[in-house]
């Protein structure tokens, strides 16, 4: 299923939501580095709890200030990686499978992320 989940995301999943693959954008002028973005978005995993961090670290992504972020929430293994493009608008691709399918998934998530272009 391929779908715009209506908030500047692409979703791809191939069993309507156990496996997904997500693209996302959002404006961001402020120029925030995108490691605060996910440290913020983990402090309300923390409070609803069920959340594990993994690691969660600055990096940079072809040429940009990116992160990347896993962790498992509940029963869902996620991957995460966030950068900052030169137009303002951050871009994330994040994968969530269930736990047990985390090691067949992080190809997925890998070619994602090697063949990402921007327009």
């Amino acid at each position: 299923m391929d779908s715009d989940n209506g908030m500047g995301a692409g979703d791809y999943s191939p069993d309507n939501g156990g496996h997904v693959l997500r693209f996302t954008v959002i404006a961001n002028p402020s120029g925030q580095a995108p490691v605060d973005g996910f440290r913020q978005t983990e402090q309300g995993l923390v409070q609803q709890g069920g959340y594990t961090r993994i690691s969660l670290r600055a990096n940079t992504f072809q040429g940009n200030p990116g992160a990347f972020w896993e962790f498992t929430f509940d029963q869902a293994h996620l991957g995460a990686q966030s950068f900052l493009a030169p137009n303002g608008n951050e871009y994330t691709v994040y994968l969530s499978v269930p736990e047990a399918d985390w090691a067949a998934y992080q190809p997925v998530l890998a070619t994602a992320l090697t063949t990402l272009t921007l327009p």
